[in-house]
């Protein structure tokens, strides 16, 4: 079925979660400056990859540098993985390719468990990736139970690019964050991810 087919009354029927919006997942937590690097390319790239951009350029020219930043201000004990087949139960619809996942291994060569993010990049509508994303995270959370390194939870990020919304799946209730971070606030949306991957 592929994860790009759910939606949420799926979620909940196939899936078995329960879905709770307006969450206060991440207020509290404390912002970190971004980088000189990353202030940069994020001026010099947002004018290219927003007005008009694609799914394709927003991922690349937004998501991809604010994950690479994450990798480094975790001192490499995270590894992103971007685009890749991650097929974790077809007979579930639980199969297709993921814009990012990002997990707790300094490898990059092969995706290892834990996962600790799925991440969805959409060209407009947030909306569209909420239940794309929520699947992807209930996949990871099977995964990292498989590969026996389960974590109590798994968080999901759908972005525009300009926009990134949070959430959390924890058993079986999945938190959607009640407000989203625009990519003016980076320096909130690196100390959300930092906690993430701790």
């Amino acid at each position: 079925m592929a994860y790009s087919k759910f939606t949420l009354s799926l979620i909940e029927e196939r899936l078995g979660l329960t879905i709770q919006e307006g969450c206060d997942l991440f207020s509290a937590t404390a912002s970190v400056p971004a980088g000189e690097f990353l202030t940069r390319t994020l001026e010099r790239n947002l004018p290219m990859a927003l007005p008009n951009g694609s799914e394709k350029a927003r991922s690349e020219w937004v998501v991809a540098p604010v994950l690479t930043e994450l990798r480094e201000r975790s001192g490499g004990t995270v590894s992103i993985f971007s685009g890749i087949d991650f097929t974790v139960d077809r007979k579930r619809g639980l199969d297709g390719f993921c814009d990012f996942l990002v997990a707790h291994s300094p490898h990059q060569l092969e995706l290892e468990a834990p996962i600790l993010c799925a991440v969805e990049a959409k060209e407009h509508s947030m909306k569209l990736g909420i239940p794309q994303c929520i699947a992807t995270m209930y996949a990871a959370s099977l995964y990292n139970t498989n590969e026996k390194a389960p974590r109590e939870c798994v968080h999901g990020l759908v972005t525009t690019g300009s926009n990134w919304l949070f959430l959390r799946l924890r058993g079986a209730t999945v938190q959607i964050e009640r407000t989203d971070y625009h990519i003016k606030e980076i320096d909130k949306i690196l100390g959300i991810l930092l906690e993430i991957a701790q």
